[in-house]
């Protein structure tokens, strides 16, 4: 079964990294919008003519200074207007390839995000599964005790009842030896008129019924009392018996429990790898595609609204959210209680 406790974590780590995904997405965004200011800008500028007007002026300048001495024209090209559209052309085709990279960027964090969602839920759903399947094993446990305990409940009134029994029945038998006794006590008394051979061949018959008598009771009580000696070993050996099966069902349960714990770690650890993975393969695509020569004052205007936006979103985030998921996402020793 898998701790509440775990289970925020791994929410707290999807939800991170959703938010790591918009982020990226929203920096791209405005780094395309600057771009495309850029190129707008740089568009505007004044075009040179082409190719062909360029040379059919120069021949017109040519025949010009041959038939006549007059000085040529000014041209309106310049070398400074001709390398800003060098440039705009050159950041025109850069822009493009960078919108057709970001939007295969864009499709690939779309396939990210959903791919972590269904794994997210294929997640919840077996830890749901296991949950309950721990929750029947411990309920079919809880109901198994119940009922062992409820036997050895009545085993043990069963067992005092026969003691009261066997304390009841020996009161009894002194009762009825020490009356025995008064009634031959009092008879002999009566009679010690009658004659001496006579009274001593009463008393002896008198004793011989007395001890037969006593001699009876005595094996009855015997019996008796090896029968709730039996019967007691018997009932303490059941729950012997009834308790070592409870200590075994009580470590099968802990060693099950203590299994579905190390597979969740396990299927997070493999999760969080492979979204890691992921994460790292997307990073280096996007570094590797928007590594692109330009110029040191477009490359400082087009990273810093990045930094600008990273650092905001750095600062902006609260401190006590980020703490609690700095400290989550630490590892921490687990104590296991036997």
């Amino acid at each position: 079964m898998l701790p509440p406790d775990e289970r925020s974590q791994v929410t707290d780590a999807l939800e991170s990294l959703a938010m790591q995904t918009t982020q990226t997405t929203d920096a791209l965004e405005n780094l395309a919008m600057e771009t495309t200011q850029t190129t707008d800008a740089l568009e505007r500028l004044p075009r040179p003519s082409d190719r062909r007007h360029t040379a059919s002026e120069r021949r017109q300048q040519i025949l010009q200074q041959r038939q006549t001495d007059v000085l040529p024209g000014p041209t309106t090209e310049t070398p400074g207007s001709r390398l800003a559209w060098r440039q705009a052309t050159q950041l025109r085709e850069e822009n493009k390839h960078l919108h057709t990279e970001l939007e295969r960027v864009r499709t690939a964090l779309a396939q990210l995000t959903e791919e972590s969602s269904i794994l997210r839920t294929e997640f919840d759903k077996e830890v749901e599964i296991i949950h309950n399947g721990h929750q029947q094993e411990i309920e079919q446990y809880h109901n198994h005790l119940h009922e062992m305990m409820d036997e050895r409940n009545k085993l043990q009134e069963k067992y005092q009842v026969l003691e009261q029994r066997y304390e009841e029945m020996e009161r009894s038998f002194h009762d009825a030896v020490a009356e025995q006794a008064g009634k031959i006590l009092m008879e002999a008394a009566q009679d010690d008129e009658l004659a001496p051979a006579a009274t001593s061949s009463v008393l002896a018959g008198l004793r011989k019924v007395v001890e037969a008598e006593v001699r009876r009771e005595e094996e009855k009580h015997l019996v008796e009392a090896l029968y709730l000696k039996r019967e007691a070993q018997r009932v303490f050996a059941l729950l012997e018996q009834e308790r070592k099966e409870l200590e075994e069902e009580r470590q099968r349960l802990y060693t099950l429990q203590n299994s579905a714990r190390e597979q969740a770690e396990l299927r997070q650890k493999v999760l969080q790898t492979r979204l890691d993975a992921r994460w790292r393969a997307s990073i280096v695509a996007c570094s590797l595609i928007l590594h692109v020569y330009i110029a040191p004052s477009i490359s400082l205007a087009l990273l810093a609204p990045i930094l600008i936006c990273i650092i905001w979103t750095i600062v902006s985030a609260s401190p006590a959210a980020m703490i609690t998921h700095m400290y989550y996402s630490a590892p921490h020793k687990r104590k296991i209680k036997k």
